[in-house]
């Protein structure tokens, strides 16, 4: 529910799933806040998606790596794919995570929906010199960049 709320752009949604899950289900609460940081990128409200984003970072159990991705997601959205690079950097750094080509392809969605396409082309680049192959979901992004 918190997903198709989310993709609606219904922030307020999330938020009724958010207090309903933190009740019932205090467990997934982190998938309910990758919604609403995508519910934010997608309203284009960089302060809220990072907000929501720095409340989960100081938790005691910390984020998980659909968190950064949601992340990365949002500032696209938002006209700031450079951010997305911070991100991945922060999750390189913080979780000790070596990026994968799904991973990856948040960054090449990240310049193609700001028309950055020659810095999208050498992030999909960057996923082959990495050694990884390209999937479906990498190869619609550079289709739609």
């Amino acid at each position: 529910l918190a997903k198709a709320y989310s993709l609606k752009k219904e922030v307020e949604g999330v938020i009724f799933c958010a207090k309903k899950v933190a009740i019932l289900q205090p467990r997934r609460k982190y998938n309910v806040q990758v919604h609403l940081i995508r519910a934010f990128g997608l309203q284009r409200n960089l302060i809220s998606a990072k907000g929501a984003f720095d409340a989960v970072k100081n938790e005691v159990k910390g984020p998980t790596l659909a968190i950064y991705e949601s992340m990365m997601h949002a500032y696209g959205h938002c006209g700031n794919p450079d951010g997305s690079i911070s991100v991945l950097s922060e999750l390189e750094e913080r979780m000790g995570f070596t990026p994968n080509c799904f991973t990856m392809t948040h960054i090449v969605d990240a310049y193609g929906i700001n028309g950055q396409y020659e810095k999208a082309y050498a992030v999909f680049e960057n996923i082959m010199e990495r050694g990884m192959l390209p999937d479906v979901h990498a190869y619609n992004s550079m289709i739609r960049a």
